[in-house]
């Protein structure tokens, strides 16, 4: 996966969690409703941002890190 691929759905997660936090919030979006998607949104987040952290501003692809 490439640096600028990883940052992307970074971006994209982050910003999904930040839209359930403010909908929920503002009233848009029903509390259940924000708690699932901070579930799905926040775990996608977190890997993606160290995926990019780690990746390497060459050619290479991400290494293996083991089972």
């Amino acid at each position: 996966m490439k640096r600028e691929n990883a940052l992307l759905i970074t971006i994209a997660a982050g910003a999904v969690c930040l839209a359930a936090g403010a909908g929920w919030r503002t009233g848009y979006l029903a509390h259940w409703l924000a708690e699932l998607l901070l579930i799905a949104a926040f775990p996608v987040f977190v890997l993606f941002l160290g995926l990019w952290w780690n990746a390497s501003e060459g050619e290479e692809d991400i290494p293996f890190l083991g089972y």
